[in-house]
């Protein structure tokens, strides 16, 4: 079977018992496939965020630059 290969090869390069080095490749694995969907997650919720802001009304007609105090010249006035 593959996967008894492979559980032998990990063995022979860890040096642990092969209990040992499944237990730990799959929770490896486990913390990886975690923190890849937590990712998406927040990607998607950032998204979100993104375009409920960019649909809200302009209320200041000024440039972003005016707003934040830069001049034409590109100084802070």
């Amino acid at each position: 079977m593959a996967g008894d290969l492979l559980v032998q090869a990990l063995v022979e390069l860890t040096g642990e018992s092969p209990g040992e080095a499944i237990e730990r490749a799959v929770g490896e694995r486990l913390e990886r496939l975690r923190k890849e969907r937590a990712g998406e997650r927040l990607a998607d919720r950032l998204d979100r965020i993104a375009l409920r802001c960019a649909a809200l009304p302009r209320l200041d007609q000024r440039s972003e630059d005016e707003i934040l105090g830069y001049g034409p010249d590109g100084l802070l006035h």
